[in-house]
């Protein structure tokens, strides 16, 4: 009987050990499947605010472009034109000023200046004492507050010398920027013609104003037509809307 189990045990050994070799040296462990992760492509930093150029170049127009204050404009210019190109200038308080022809009477003076510029011309009339250069009229901060408003808003710039001088205006959009654009007739130059003026912040301390410059040699006596439609002549018209399309064409890179 003794010898009957020992017999069955060793049939047992040799079964397991015959199941061993024939599947799991045949087959091997069940290797788990290995998962590995693509870590996900890095994206460079995108271009915040990158300039886009959107508008296209006229026919016939040339470009006046400032790398140095980022803003760009056009304007039309046939032969004549081309023959006596607007040329950079510097006078007063102004780094960079520009006459632009519209194809009329009428000009887009383009010009650039900086807190230090207006402050320098004017201590220079104070301590000169000379009477026929005209200052700088308007507070720099009150125009940087004007800008803080909404568009369409209406705004009063305070003189850069105090007092209860202050000038109307209004807060417009101007090649996308917002821009004080002071009441029309608040300023005429000394031969009569009306100018519209509008002053846009370009950054920390430096700006840009644009003065729509009407001539009038035919039409004095008219000089309030920015405010009374019924002084609009056909030609005073065509000056108007030439002022309008080269405006339309100002553009700012920064």
């Amino acid at each position: 009987m003794k010898k009957y189990y020992v017999l069955v045990a060793i049939i047992i050994v040799l079964v397991i050990a015959v199941v061993y070799f024939a599947f799991f040296k045949k087959v091997g462990p069940i290797e788990q499947p290995v998962v590995t992760s693509t870590p996900a492509p890095v994206q460079e930093n995108p271009i915040v605010n990158a300039p886009i150029k959107t508008t296209l170049q006229k026919e016939g127009w040339r470009t006046y472009e400032n790398s140095k204050y980022g803003f760009s404009i056009q304007y039309p210019c046939d032969e004549k034109c081309q023959a006596d190109l607007p040329v950079p200038s510097k006078s007063d308080y102004f780094w960079e000023t520009n006459w632009l022809p519209t194809g009329t009477r009428a000009s887009v003076i383009v010009s650039s200046f900086t807190d230090e510029s207006v402050k320098a011309w004017n201590d220079s009339l104070k301590n000169s004492g000379e009477e026929a250069a005209i200052p700088f009229q308007f507070s720099l901060s009150s125009f940087r507050e004007a800008l803080n408003l909404p568009l369409n808003s209406k705004c009063k710039i305070a003189s850069y010398f105090g007092g209860d001088v202050s000038f109307g205006c209004s807060i417009v959009s101007l090649g996308g920027k917002k821009a004080v654009k002071f009441d029309n007739g608040v300023i005429h130059s000394f031969d009569g013609d009306p100018h519209q003026y509008y002053y846009v912040n370009l950054g920390g301390n430096n700006w840009l104003t644009i003065n729509e410059a009407y001539n009038l040699i035919d039409y004095r006596g008219h000089e309030d037509f920015l405010t009374n439609e019924a002084n609009i002549t056909p030609e005073i018209r065509g000056q108007l809307n030439a002022v309008a399309e080269v405006l339309k064409t100002l553009e700012f890179t920064n």
